[in-house]
């Protein structure tokens, strides 16, 4: 998918947030397996849906202030000599290239860039994708950030993201049904390879 794609779900997305909020996704992290092994890693779709990243410990902050958006994709900083095990992060470069946004910035300054961004624009809402199917189940990263902010901001008023996904999702563009066709033919019995996972963009992602 180009970057063009990603750009307009951004701006259907600010469509539907109000002046004044501002909206916060996560990429995730892999799930620890066992010692220092984890499984393989699959990006929030919703995350995915409006950067094309991914990659794990990412977040995407978007901020409908003064008429206008502002839009921010924190990442990990540069691995080093660790990118020799465990593979090189991705550069700003590659980040602007597949997301189409230009203010990158390094993942270990988002809360500190979250709090300002409140303080400065009165931001009075801010939406999260809070799906939560069962009651057992591991809080996602958004869901503990919720519980977070109701901590710091206990008059932030927050708005779920999860329906507003659902909607935008259920009409498709173009490329996203060429690539579902492609999808179901060549695995004929729905999504993807014989493990079970799908391709990222899979089902209008």
């Amino acid at each position: 998918m180009t970057e063009r794609f990603f750009i307009d779900n951004r701006r259907k997305l600010a469509a539907r947030l109000e002046e004044g909020s501002a909206a916060v996704l996560f990429a995730g992290k892999a799930p620890l397996k066992r010692g220092d092994e984890y499984y393989p890693f699959s990006p929030d779709r919703n995350f995915y849906y409006v950067t094309g990243v991914e990659r794990e410990n990412c977040v995407f902050l978007m901020a409908k202030i003064g008429g206008g958006l502002q839009e921010t994709l924190f990442i990990p900083r540069d691995n080093g000599i660790l990118a020799k095990w465990v593979g090189a992060n991705m550069t700003t470069e590659e980040a602007e290239e597949i997301s189409g946004m230009t203010d990158i910035r390094p993942i270990d300054a988002f809360t500190d860039d979250f709090a300002q961004m409140v303080f400065r624009n009165n931001i009075t809402k801010i939406y999260l994708d809070l799906e939560h199917r069962e009651w057992d189940d591991v809080l996602t990263p958004a869901l503990g950030f919720a519980k977070e902010l109701r901590e710091k901001y206990p008059a932030m008023a927050v708005g779920d993201l999860y329906p507003i996904f659902g909607d935008l999702r259920l009409i498709k563009e173009p490329y996203e049904l060429e690539k579902n066709a492609e999808s179901y033919g060549h695995y004929p019995h729905g999504c993807g390879s014989h493990d079970g996972k799908c391709p990222s963009w899979y089902d209008g992602i």
